[in-house]
């Protein structure tokens, strides 16, 4: 049996990125009802790298690419003259954390989750400037 593979649109990444904020909003109401602050911490830094996922590839469909891999998306982007250092770095800041969060177990603190929430600020500025 073969899946029929439609690849997203700009609008369809973009819809995800808003669920991703969404639910990264969520879980810090949590933080609020005395769950784990670490934890919670943590998901919201990987519920923010999905969001900063689906940012890049909306832009990225415009050409009609859609890596599967974190790897390939990164090369990509390297190799476009119309990402920024700036774009490329604070997505390169929000991939570590996750990558912390996610396979290092470390306990990510309130700190952590503004820097991301900055990085996702500020990429999403320079992503809206690309044409």
């Amino acid at each position: 049996m073969y899946l029929s593979l439609v690849m997203p649109s700009e609008e369809d990444h973009k819809l995800e990125a808003q669920k991703n904020e969404v639910f990264s909003k969520s879980i810090e109401s949590e933080l609020s009802s005395g769950g784990s602050c670490g934890k919670v911490n943590n998901w919201i830094i990987i519920a923010e790298f999905y969001r900063a996922v689906h940012y890049v590839d909306a832009v990225l469909s415009r050409s009609s690419y859609h890596p599967k891999k974190h790897g390939d998306r990164f090369s990509y982007i390297e190799s476009r003259r119309d990402f920024s250092n700036k774009a490329e770095t604070v997505y390169e800041t929000i991939y570590d954390l996750s990558q912390q969060a996610r396979y290092n177990c470390v306990k990510m603190n309130k700190g952590q989750v503004n820097s991301a929430r900055k990085c996702i600020k500020i990429l999403e500025n320079e992503l809206d400037n690309i044409p």
